[in-house]
């Protein structure tokens, strides 16, 4: 079978290590390179940004900093190989490198090509991982001359040549480096030698097989590892996860921004992996100029429902985000603002730690999230605004699943839910995006294929004022037969009490006609009043319809994706295919805005308030002090007391003392007296 998506192919590119060294007079600057392959990589690609993409910005205010970014491998040429043959001769031949496997590199860091250069076809990308850190410069062992200052920080850099590698090297990589570091000998480079070789013979051997099949990622989680997982984005974004995964399918420029590279670069390899399969399928998002073209046909015959991976390359997964025009840098220096402001530059999604992109975000993100602002999201573009608006079934899908999430949320080990159950894990997750990303393809797949059998091409704007139009049509028309059945109720229920009711006595002569008219008149308007029902007001939604399947994923949204690069790529691998039977075209949650939905806005927006203004806090301080307030008034109360009663003991001491004493003839007097008795 042909498959839309052919698997992931098996790369060739070995692992490679080097180091960078951040100097006090140059900067940072590749310092070596652990085999003469690296070295060759180094000088065939133009990778001067390289030390600046592993020395993030702020990394040295922390002990350890992780950073993730892209590279563009250029293709190898013949005229390319001599001239990378002839650079690295030149640099073993200064001196500057090591005996054996480590060589020297290219000594210095090259300076920043000002103009951009042109891909070539052939070229792909490789990923790069770099953990930094640094030390005290007095408890090295052997200190270079160079080293001036008190501290001195590295980086050791791993490239590879796929995305889902990267999760099980962060710990690997972190791991060799504290060792590294704990040699205080940087000239011993053993480890990291053995390293490298573990790291081309895991290519060649096992892991490299099982990472490189057709199902990469959907059998585990590859963000387990990488200290960072869904349940994490779920609750801290809540609702507003979806709308970072539909920015995603609509293409535009999104910059993330915070103060620790390493959680800026895993929160957008956490939602990349929302999409299905994209992971595995990110060849094209070094450069804009990057395009793999791939050659197919439509496939008519159904796939095999027990494989997974066919049934996804069947529904034209994973969705093009990145390809011609679209960048991907989990972390991106300020040296790479002119490729980003570049004409042909229509996408991308970035990842910084420098402020200074904070003062011009109106030029360089149509979607800001800033990490530092309280997880806040900041859209520019009114139109993208009003694309990423969640419609009713939106917000009650994703409200469910945070509502799980939630639910289940354990502050000691955020990775796994309470009780290690199911519901709210990671998989869960995983699925849930999944379904709702392939509802979604299926039912604007089913709306063209309508198009194509009635001959009529209608934009999802039209359908939507068509069917808003069609469905008040039919609320009115609801509500007058309600008014005649309801009118015809009250006429039978008069006549029945006329019949039953006994009659009046005339009212006496020289009654007052006028006052009779007008409590005649009161007494019917008092008994059209009670005798009607309230009217009820319609919330249920309406019964689903297969011509209105899309609606729910919101019109503006559907309307702004069908202009996409993505989309109108998968339209055309799904030509001819009737996805839609596999997957049914509608919403996960399809329908209306209803009751249910007001009262889970309501509860969940007087939690946001609580959580904003935080009302738990302060009512625990305000308790606090309330406590804090009655005790001391409890303790004076006590004190004053106990004062009083001093006062009193006082008072009669005083007055005991004060009492004058029987005079001696008194006392002698009463002696004798009692003598004689």
């Amino acid at each position: 079978m042909t498959s839309s998506q052919p698997p992931p192919k098996i790369n060739l590119f070995q692992p490679q290590v080097c180091v960078v060294d951040f100097h006090h007079a140059r900067g940072p600057e590749v310092e070596f390179w652990l085999t003469e392959e690296g070295n060759r990589l180094y000088a065939k690609n133009d990778w001067s940004l390289l030390p600046f993409m592993a020395l993030s910005d702020g990394a040295h205010a922390r002990s350890e900093e992780y950073s993730w970014f892209t590279l563009l491998d250029r293709a190898s040429a013949a005229g390319d190989l001599d001239r990378a043959d002839v650079a690295v001769r030149s640099d073993d031949n200064s001196g500057a490198g090591e005996e054996g496997a480590v060589a020297a590199g290219t000594g210095t860091t090259p300076s920043p090509a000002p103009t951009r250069a042109r891909t070539r076809p052939g070229d792909t990308t490789l990923f790069g991982i770099a953990c930094t850190r640094q030390t005290r410069s007095d408890s090295l062992k052997n200190k270079s001359a160079e080293v001036t200052r008190s501290s001195v920080q590295k980086s050791v850099v791993v490239v590879v040549g796929d995305a889902t590698s990267l999760a099980e090297l962060k710990t690997r990589l972190g791991f060799v480096t504290e060792t590294w570091f704990g040699q205080n000998d940087f000239t011993d480079v053993e480890i990291l030698k053995a390293f490298q070789d573990s790291l081309i013979k895991a290519d060649d051997g096992e892991e490299r097989e099982s990472s490189s099949s057709s199902e990469p990622y959907f059998g585990k989680s590859p963000l387990f590892s990488f200290r960072l997982s869904l349940r994490e984005v779920i609750h801290d974004f809540r609702h507003q996860t979806l709308v970072l995964v539909k920015a995603l399918l609509l293409q535009r420029k999104i910059l993330f921004f915070g103060s620790s590279c390493e959680q800026v670069c895993l929160l957008q390899f956490a939602l990349l992996s929302l999409i299905p399969g994209l992971m595995a399928h990110l060849e094209d998002c070094a450069h804009p100029d990057l395009e793999t073209v791939i050659e197919t046909q439509a496939e008519l015959r159904a796939p095999n429902a027990s494989d997974r991976a066919e049934v996804l390359s069947y529904m034209g997964q994973p969705l093009r985000i990145f390809g011609k025009g679209s960048v991907f840098m989990p972390y991106a220096p300020l040296q790479h603002l002119d490729l980003l402001a570049d004409y042909d530059t229509k996408s991308y999604v970035v990842g910084s730690t420098n402020s200074l992109l904070l003062q011009q975000k109106e030029h360089y993100a149509d979607l800001l999230v800033n990490l530092d602002d309280d997880n806040s999201i900041s859209i520019q573009s009114p139109s993208l605004r009003q694309a990423l608006q969640l419609s009713a079934a939106d917000r009650r899908w994703i409200d469910a699943l945070t509502e799980k999430v939630v639910e289940t949320w354990d502050e000691k080990n955020p990775f796994q839910p309470r009780g290690m159950g199911y519901q709210g894990s990671e998989g869960s997750i995983r699925l849930a995006f999944e379904e709702y990303i392939l509802s979604l393809c299926s039912s604007v797949a089913y709306q063209q294929f309508r198009e194509a059998v009635a001959g009529e091409q209608k934009s999802f704007d039209s359908i939507a004022r068509a069917v808003k139009a069609r469905r008040s049509a039919e609320k009115e028309v609801m509500r007058a037969e309600f008014d005649e059945s309801t009118l015809a109720k009250e006429e039978e229920e008069a006549e029945d009490e006329d019949e039953v009711k006994p009659p009046k006595t005339p009212p006496a002569a020289g009654a007052c006609r006028e006052r009779s008219s007008i409590s005649s008149s009161i007494d019917a308007n008092t008994l059209t009043l009670i005798s009607s029902p309230p009217r009820k007001v319609d919330l249920v939604a309406q019964a689903y319809d297969p011509a209105d399947n899309a609606l729910d994923f919101s019109p503006n949204f559907l309307s702004a994706w069908q202009n996409t690069i993505n989309c109108q790529h998968f339209l055309a691998q799904v030509q001819g295919r009737r996805i839609f039977d596999l997957v049914e075209p509608r919403h996960p949650t399809a329908g209306g805005f209803n009751i249910d939905d007001l009262n889970r806005r309501l509860v969940q927006n007087l939690g946001d308030l609580r959580k904003q203004y935080n009302v738990d806090e302060r009512y625990a301080m305000a308790r606090g002090r309330a406590g804090e307030a009655l005790q001391a008034s409890r303790e004076r109360w006590a004190r004053w007391w106990s004062d009083l009663e001093d006062r009193r003991r006082n008072k009669e001491n005083d007055e005991a003392i004060s009492q004058p004493a029987p005079r001696k003839h008194e006392w002698e007097w009463k002696c004798w007296l009692d003598h004689d008795a």
